[in-house]
């Protein structure tokens, strides 16, 4: 078991690491900066400002999401249309192909995340402060009372670390939520569109049903929440979104060993 999982990881970050995963980091990259580009035009600011305000919220939330999904989220879709599916399953089991499939994806969405923060954040640090005089701080102040917030007087490069752990395991869920509905449609275009339709969907199902911040994804997401301190409300973002990826896993297994089965 262990060696044909081993085996199938090697082939998919063999494959993954493609002009896709290249691209959806420049992509991220030219839509962060095009996303500022009127704003930063007549204001002066800070890293923080932009990355917080412009990146991480608002509607470019729902563009990586789209971007998570690029570099290996179409991967069961071109495997399926190819007939590639067989004979990797020969080779190394149904459930080997699978989990396999949802590593790499999750894994290729984070990576790809959080190079796009690093390289945004490093070329806008080239023209302007990681953290700006007084006037701007103060502009920090719905942030500031959060729990994540309270790190950015103390160290703002480490609380858009933060902030960008958490977004890129948003987005790396999306983008296996992605893949297991592509264990359903292997629709190209279904897929990719799946992530932003799901994001609204269970956005306003959260809302409409009143559940905590802490059990709702755009929360978790945006950090804006608290169950008891700093280390352990990041832990249990980790926790959380790597507990919807494996049971997303499970479902997409299930489906992939249907398919298999039924032709």
């Amino acid at each position: 078991m262990m060696k044909n999982i081993i085996g199938a990881l090697r082939i998919d970050y063999r494959r993954s690491l493609s002009f896709l995963f290249a691209f959806g980091i420049m992509l991220f990259v030219v839509v962060s900066y095009a996303s500022i580009s009127d704003e930063i035009s007549f204001n002066r600011g800070d890293v923080l400002y932009y990355m917080e305000l412009f990146i991480m919220q608002g509607p470019f939330t729902m563009i990586i999401l789209f971007i998570g999904v690029i570099p290996y989220g179409l991967s069961f879709c071109i495997d399926w249309e190819n007939r590639f599916i067989r004979t990797n399953i020969i080779r190394v089991s149904c459930r080997s192909y699978a989990w396999a499939k949802v590593i790499v994806v999750a894994t290729s969405s984070v990576a790809v995340i959080l190079l796009g923060h690093l390289l945004t954040t490093c070329l806008l640090s080239l023209h302007m402060p990681l953290l700006g005089d007084e006037y701007y701080r103060a502009g920090y102040e719905v942030y500031t009372q959060t729990v994540f917030g309270s790190i950015i007087d103390v160290n703002a490069l480490l609380y858009l670390l933060i902030r960008s752990v958490v977004s890129a395991l948003h987005c790396s869920f999306w983008a296996v939520f992605a893949l297991c509905i592509s264990a359903f449609t292997a629709d190209p275009f279904i897929t990719l569109a799946s992530p932003v339709i799901g994001y609204y969907f269970i956005i306003n199902l959260t809302y409409a049903l009143n559940f905590p911040a802490y059990l709702k994804l755009n929360s978790i997401a945006a950090c804006n929440f608290d169950i008891g301190g700093i280390g352990i409300s990041f832990l249990y973002a980790i926790l959380f979104f790597l507990v919807l990826i494996i049971l997303l896993g499970c479902l997409f297994y299930t489906q992939v060993k249907r398919r298999v089965e039924n032709g």
